[in-house]
């Protein structure tokens, strides 16, 4: 993904918080449904995070800052 910075974070302060859950569990059901070999799994990692993120309507790479946050409140 090659979203500016600036453009992340807009996305990112912009998403309603109470979809972070939802948004972050449906991308962590991603990330464990393509545990395996990297070079096989990343590249079909991608195209459904992809997806997954045009469905709420944010770049990949903000979907994926707001599925870090959230793991990192789960600790």
């Amino acid at each position: 993904d090659t979203t500016p910075d600036k453009q992340i974070q807009k996305e990112y302060d912009a998403f309603p918080v109470s979809l972070r859950a939802e948004a972050s569990s449906r991308l962590d059901d991603l990330v464990k449904a393509h545990d395996g070999r990297f070079d096989l799994a990343y590249p079909v990692f991608v195209q459904d995070s992809a997806n997954t993120s045009k469905e709420y309507h944010l770049s990949p790479a903000a979907l994926f800052c707001v599925y870090m946050n959230y793991r990192a409140q789960e600790t």
